[in-house]
């Protein structure tokens, strides 16, 4: 019942669910399905910060309660797929490793919590901005360009 629960949950999810591998250990009282996917069903399985699998996590373990038992979910790997993988381009030469792009370039010299160079000149406040109350011009009654009340423009 657990397992097909869980394949139900998984074909709503992924556009190919016969990709997704599910490797199951049955106990009396435990239930424990290993997922494993190709790279791009695994974004679509696992969601955002983990809400999706969270979420059919929660739904197994209400189902599993029901029947007086518990069940674990573990997104375990990527399995290997067929087709070729997003690394590789168009001409099937494949993308070097993240470490080894842009060896040649030398890092930003950012400081902690800023996204301006160490050696940057301090940034000078100009007129626009939010905190630059004081540039509209103001009439009689302290407001911007409205006319004042009781007086007609006409």
């Amino acid at each position: 019942m657990l397992f097909k629960a869980l394949q139900y949950l998984i074909a709503g999810v992924v556009d190919e669910p016969k990709n997704v591998a599910v490797d199951r250990i049955e106990t009396a009282k435990v239930d424990i399905y290993y997922l494993s996917s190709p790279k791009g069903e695994l974004g679509r399985l696992l969601g955002r910060q983990g809400r999706t699998v969270e979420a059919m996590r929660d739904v197994l373990s209400a189902i599993a309660r029901k029947l007086e038992k518990e069940a674990i979910i573990d997104v375990i790997e990527q399995r290997l797929e067929a087709t070729p993988s997003a690394e590789e381009r168009r001409d099937g030469r494949q993308r070097p490793p993240r470490q080894e792009r842009h060896r040649d370039r030398p890092p930003p010299q950012f400081q902690r919590g800023s996204q301006r160079p160490q050696n940057a000149p301090p940034r000078q406040r100009q007129g626009g901005g939010r905190d630059n109350r004081g540039s509209r011009p103001r009439n009689k009654n302290g407001r911007g360009n409205t006319p004042p009340q009781g007086s007609s423009t006409s």
